[in-house]
């Protein structure tokens, strides 16, 4: 060993001594007393880049005046400390020191129920996970106290693409971005985005320890993740095969998932919309054929109406031969009874149609009757958007409950909107009271002109007003809420800066943003909530969160949180 090897190993040997062993279960983070056990070089360091809040490696050189291979070293076993984290900043890295602890509620009038979702204790997390449902809570906590939480901040790397991850990442609370790094550019394309809950890393768990990862992953807001070890994730499978099993479904999800994305892409399929009755005579026809109606003349795209699983019975309301499989309606719109499939299993029949009519139009409307079998769920899973309709009657009211309810369990909420329509079929339901959870309300419309000649000017406007409102969610499934800390007695200033945050969200995803006031005491919380679709969500989070940054330093708060799905996280 020379001479400068041996000054370097003394230097770097009491941060070794103080570095958290990898699995500890102790929290991450430089805190007083681990700063106090540092040579001076180190806190000098620590101490500099705390101040300059974030540096790049060069910045840090001219200032400290080290060597280049001194600082670098260094650098790396900060990281392995956890005391420093690196941030990718348009194509830079820069190097942020890891303070100990979560941030405070101090201060900071966010709900109680968005604090709750994101101090959830490791145990509780885990048995929100597919992986570990099954397994007994005795386990879970041997589980919990094995597993090492990392925080990062928005921008900082959790796994660089051609790293070995150490094991499995579950994504406690925030989100992060997968993305791929190019030597043609500085920035990095998002591929795709994890959220709470989500897994990465599994990789790392095949027999060849080898594979690195094949892209980066970087925190887009406050994140949290927990690390289990491949050996810990390994001999959990070995012992529990029910987890090897989740694991295995959850992975094959992804796959289809992403089949599904290909299979779509490659079919073109646009807007699938499904209307269910819950029980017979619901007004499926009405509703299903008003929306084709309004799609064609709104979009100027082919549009077409059909129904399940009774097509057949569609000549016979429209009034054109049973021989004819098209019926083109003045409306602008295209009825189809579909043939050529009779004596198929439905399921494969369901299958043979959505292709067939995914290859003529853009936009498709489907009314369904009956129970909800596999040629349903099919459709489930390809709809933008699903409608449950039913007369205000309780009997009839409960039974498109409990469809409500069974659907929610089927379809993808960031994929498919789901809403609930009281519709007064017949002059008995006149005086009927609105149930509570009803969507929309559809009156007693006594005089309709017939199907056959059914357009947009002979619509009466409650009903041509419903569906409108419906076609404008069409796409925009995924519910985004924004909250915004002021003072107990907002000010103009604040409220002015809510009508921005309004107009912002309706430039980006098309409105209508809407938003409440919710009070405390002391302080004070608007919330600014908007629907959006999957692809302008892709397309447009980085801005979001940009956004939500520039807030965050207007109103002089620490964090400000956003909520997706009912995923919270902090900026």
């Amino acid at each position: 060993m020379s001479d400068s090897d041996h000054s370097l190993d003394q230097l770097l040997g009491p941060l070794r001594k103080h570095a958290k062993p990898s699995g500890s279960p102790d929290e991450p983070g430089l805190n007083p007393f681990d700063l106090l056990a540092l040579p001076e070089e180190q806190r000098d360091l620590l101490n500099w880049l705390s101040r300059r809040k974030q540096a790049r490696f060069d910045e840090i050189l001219a200032a400290l005046g080290m060597d280049n291979e001194l600082l670098a070293a260094l650098l790396s076993d900060l990281k392995q400390a956890q005391y420093v984290n690196e941030a990718l900043i348009e194509g830079e890295v820069y190097y942020r020191v890891v303070f100990g602890g979560k941030p405070s509620r101090a201060a900071r009038s966010l709900p109680d129920d968005i604090w709750a979702r994101i101090d959830l204790d490791h145990t509780a997390f885990l048995k929100q996970v597919p992986l570990f449902r099954q397994l007994p809570d005795d386990l879970l906590r041997d589980i919990a106290q094995k597993l090492t939480a990392r925080q990062f901040r928005r921008n900082e790397v959790i796994l660089w693409q051609g790293g070995l991850p150490p094991g499995l990442y579950f994504i406690k609370s925030g989100i992060v971005g997968l993305t791929r790094l190019s030597p043609n550019t500085r920035s990095a394309q998002i591929l795709t985005y994890f959220k709470e809950g989500d897994f990465l890393g599994e990789y790392g768990l095949l027999p060849d320890q080898n594979v690195t990862a094949a892209a980066t992953v970087t925190a887009l807001s406050e994140v949290e993740v927990l690390v289990m070890q491949r050996r810990d994730v390994l001999n959990l499978f070995q012992l529990h095969p029910t987890a090897a099993l989740e694991m295995i479904q959850m992975l094959t999800q992804r796959l289809v998932d992403l089949d599904a994305r290909l299979s779509r892409t490659e079919q073109n399929i646009g807007t699938l919309c499904l209307v269910l009755g819950a029980v017979p005579h619901a007004g499926v026809t009405t509703l299903g054929t008003t929306l084709a109606l309004e799609l064609a003349l709104q979009t100027q795209l082919a549009t077409v109406y059909t129904e399940h699983p009774q097509p057949n019975l569609l000549p016979a309301q429209f009034g054109f031969s049973p021989d004819d499989d098209v019926f083109h309606h003045p409306g602008g719109y295209d009825v189809l009874v579909p043939r050529g499939v009779d004596g198929l299993p439905p399921s494969v029949r369901i299958t043979l149609v959505l292709e067939r009519l995914a290859g003529l139009y853009s936009n498709i409307v489907i009314g369904v009757s009956g129970h909800v079998d596999a040629s349903v769920i099919y459709m489930l899973e390809r709809a933008e958007q699903v409608i449950l309709l039913a007369p205000p009657d309780p009997l009839a009211w409960n039974q498109l409950e409990s469809l409500h309810e069974h659907l929610q369990k089927i379809i993808h909420p960031e994929k498919t909107s789901l809403f609930t329509i009281c519709n007064r079929s017949a002059s008995q339901h006149r005086l009927m009271p609105l149930p509570s959870k009803s969507d929309f309300e559809i009156p007693y419309l006594e005089r309709l002109s017939s199907l056959s000649q059914r357009i947009s000017e002979s619509l009466p406007v409650s009903l041509s007003s419903i569906s409108s409102a419906l076609i404008g969610q069409l796409g925009h499934a995924n519910l985004i809420n924004i909250y915004i800390p002021v003072s107990a007695a907002p000010n103009e200033e604040a409220k002015n800066m809510v009508d921005q945050v309004l107009g912002f969200l309706n430039q980006l995803f098309g409105g209508p943003a809407s938003r409440s006031h919710v009070g405390y005491i002391g302080e004070s919380t608007y919330v600014v909530r908007t629907y959006a679709s999957k692809a302008d969500i892709d397309r447009n989070l980085n801005r979001v969160l940009d956004y939500l940054s520039w807030l965050k330093v207007k109103f002089g708060q620490d964090v400000v949180a956003i909520e997706v799905n009912q995923k919270a996280m902090l900026v």
